[in-house]
């Protein structure tokens, strides 16, 4: 990258992959705390007993698949 023009020095190429690894790596920690919030309530809704039939989830999902592939032609 430096050879190519796209960064001043060596330490200024390993200054931005630093700062993109660490951006990566908060992203991924935000995901990860995210998801697990997503399945604390996914699991209260199953406890209360307000679960979808697997049938209908695929039904579902088969629509929305279905629909998708009419739109890209």
């Amino acid at each position: 990258m430096v050879d190519k023009g796209h960064y001043d020095s060596v330490d200024a190429a390993l200054a931005a992959a630093l700062e993109l690894l660490e951006e990566r790596d908060r992203q991924y920690g935000q995901w990860v705390t995210e998801t697990r919030e997503k399945l604390q309530v996914g699991i209260a809704e199953l406890d209360r007993g307000e679960g979808l039939d697997s049938e209908v989830v695929i039904g579902r999902l088969q629509e929305k698949l279905r629909q998708a592939r009419e739109r890209s032609r």
